[in-house]
């Protein structure tokens, strides 16, 4: 399989809903976006080692 990277929320939440470990293909942007990474772990938990450091590390939860 050719790996590319993803850059719309689209392709990524369809990406991630199938496979929460495709959260690693997606730009850098979306891996920062707190509705893909939760969408990705939610399928799989280990997805979150591919979410930003700026998410991992966010302590205010809603």
């Amino acid at each position: 399989r050719v790996f590319t990277m993803i850059h719309s929320k689209e392709e990524a939440l369809k990406a991630v809903r199938q496979n929460g470990l495709e959260l690693q293909n997606c730009s850098k942007l979306l891996q920062d976006n707190l509705y893909v990474v939760l969408t990705a772990a939610n399928q799989n938990g280990w997805a979150l080692q591919y979410a930003s450091k700026k998410l991992k590390f966010d302590r205010v939860y809603a």
